[in-house]
């Protein structure tokens, strides 16, 4: 017997109260999955990266409110960051959780 499974993916986009945007990406099944995109409120790019099920896996990019880059780090499961020092990496886990739990 051959099953098959589709799962697709949904468009999600947030606002901010002033009605520029938060956050875009998709959800599958319920959780962020592929690239997300945060903004800050003066809709400069915040961070930037992958997802799945709602986890940081690969590339993401932090940027500061001017739109400058702050910090590019690489994660893999379970949240562990490749790369970065040891105070970037705890910063950037804690903003990106507190992200991920801010707009669940």
């Amino acid at each position: 017997m051959l099953f098959s499974t589709l799962t697709f993916a949904q468009k999600h986009t947030e606002y901010y109260d002033s009605s520029t945007i938060n956050e875009i990406g998709r959800l599958k099944n319920g959780k962020r999955s592929g690239i997300w995109k945060f903004y800050h409120e003066n809709e400069k790019l915040s961070k930037t990266g992958n997802l799945i099920y709602g986890k940081p896996e690969g590339q993401w990019k932090f940027y500061l409110k001017n739109g400058e880059l702050k910090a590019v780090s690489n994660f893999k499961t379970e949240n562990q960051m490749v790369n970065g020092s040891i105070s970037i990496q705890m910063l950037i886990l804690k903003e990106l959780k507190n992200t991920i739990k801010e707009n669940l």
